[in-house]
């Protein structure tokens, strides 16, 4: 059976679409952290540029999501950012699948055994995704508006 989403390298020619995913303030502030609502393109690309790796998942030819694996050397682990879905795709299992993929990424291409995911309090939906994929909070590193989450693979021991 065919897998229902492929994770690609993100492309800048889809940089506005990524952009226009983010459909008002609170989308942003779950995403960064700020209420700089619209994102323009020029700052998806940025995105891009400074994470180690950024990615688009695609169901088809159509993409539906948008997330980054961010290596931190001085710290020995990698982390996911800026998780952006589809509105479409929201509903569905999109960021479960997206945050699945990003895990496999960063096992095989990073020698670390931790990854990191910040998640706004208010995404629910983001956590349960998380939790599915055996992220697990770290109180001590959580804010009052962001959790920190970590998932341990320990394959490079």
């Amino acid at each position: 059976m065919a897998q229902k989403y492929e994770l690609i390298p993100f492309r800048l020619d889809d940089a506005a679409l990524v952009a226009d995913w983010l459909l008002d303030a609170d989308d942003v502030a779950q995403v960064t952290g700020e209420r700089r609502f619209p994102v323009d393109p020029s700052d998806i690309v940025v995105w891009s540029y400074e994470a180690s790796r950024a990615y688009l998942l695609i169901e088809g030819e159509v993409p539906v999501a948008y997330g980054e694996l961010v290596e931190d050397e001085a710290d020995g682990d990698i982390e996911i950012g800026h998780v952006v879905i589809a509105p479409d795709s929201r509903s569905g299992d999109a960021g479960r699948d997206l945050l699945a993929q990003l895990v496999d990424k960063a096992q095989d291409g990073y020698p670390y055994d931790d990854i990191w995911l910040r998640v706004s309090r208010s995404n629910a939906r983001q956590l349960r995704d998380a939790a599915a994929n055996g992220f697990t909070e770290e109180p001590e590193a959580s804010g009052e508006n962001f959790i920190w989450l970590r998932k341990t693979y320990g394959n490079h021991s």
